[in-house]
């Protein structure tokens, strides 16, 4: 697996299962739409980060790698007007940003990278 992939589990998967935590690590007090938003994220997360995992050993990688990138870009510019236009969760809406545009530029890194060699351990992409 990936680090990306596995940054998108170790982060998704709390995220759903613990919606208010975030918020509360930010100082943000979680309200019930912040917390419905951060849970739709964890679960977005998770479902990426094992897509992505097992589509990247496939002929499929360098598809999945880009449309990867694809959606965490769109994820991290939907951010910034987050951002702007509701300071109250400025600071989580620029978290989010950070680690989604982060995550887009690995995966538009790895998808440039040759696969490596099928059954090679300890390889990655």
């Amino acid at each position: 697996m990936r680090g990306a992939d596995a940054v998108r589990l170790v982060l998704g998967v709390p995220a759903a299962v613990r919606p208010d935590l975030p918020a509360r690590l930010l100082g943000v007090r979680p309200s019930d739409d912040l917390v419905l938003v951060t849970r739709v994220l964890g679960v977005r997360y998770a479902v990426q980060g094992v897509a992505t995992a097992v589509l990247t050993r496939t002929p499929y990688r360098h598809r999945t790698l880009v449309a990867g990138s694809v959606v965490d870009g769109a994820h991290a510019a939907s951010m910034l007007p987050v951002a702007v236009l509701l300071p109250r969760v400025a600071r989580p809406a620029l978290v989010s940003a950070t680690v989604a545009t982060t995550l887009a530029v690995l995966d538009a890194h790895a998808s440039g990278r040759p696969a490596p060699p099928a059954g090679a351990r300890g390889a990655r992409s």
